[in-house]
């Protein structure tokens, strides 16, 4: 599995020696692993669902320029990380009889984990402005298909992007819990 994963390690340190114990003490534990990897992957999925983090914290809102232009697009201002569910989409399980991994291959997933700033280059655009009646150019901007249009080329310059951490993979008090009582 490319991209983004979690290690868990329990809070509890005498509930962390139990659970390696246990372990330990399986003639197979695969099956372990893949109970636990199932209880996790379902354990992020509703998070994605509940737009919260392992810690319960809900994750910050989108910003007022994300629902305009998702807005614009006709796409719907609601629903933080799920606008196409590739992210959700691809969240994955992958275990053997040692360990189990929950993650994704999606690139984007790290920055969204864990939060970062994306420098962007500037560079050339274009941009299609409408025709009057008369032939003189208007004001207002056009879509590119439209027949009566003239194309602008523009500067664009380098700008920065912000995105707020918002995790959703990672294992709750809840998750831990369950674990222990999986191995059970």
């Amino acid at each position: 599995m490319t991209g983004i994963s979690f290690e868990v390690e329990l809070d509890d340190v005498a509930a962390a020696e139990r659970l390696r114990v246990m372990v330990a003490a399986m003639d197979n534990p695969a099956g372990f692993y893949r109970q636990v990897g199932a209880l996790l992957l379902d354990a992020t999925q509703q998070r994605f669902k509940r737009e919260q983090g392992p810690d319960g914290q809900s994750w910050a809102p989108l910003s007022s320029r994300t629902v305009k232009a998702r807005l614009r697009a006709g796409k719907s201002g609601e629903g933080i990380l799920r606008l196409r569910g590739l992210l959700y989409g691809s969240l994955n399980v992958e275990s053997s009889s040692e360990e189990v991994r929950v993650g994704t291959p999606v690139v984007y997933a790290a920055i969204h984990q864990f939060g970062g700033t994306i420098q962007r280059q500037g560079g050339k655009g274009k941009i299609y402005r409408g025709l009057n009646r008369d032939g003189s150019v208007g004001r207002r901007f056009v879509k590119k298909r439209l027949k009566r249009k003239v194309e602008t080329e523009v500067d664009i310059p380098a700008y920065q992007i912000t995105i707020p951490a918002r995790p959703s993979l990672g294992a709750s008090r809840q998750d831990q819990n369950d674990i222990l009582a999986t191995a059970l």
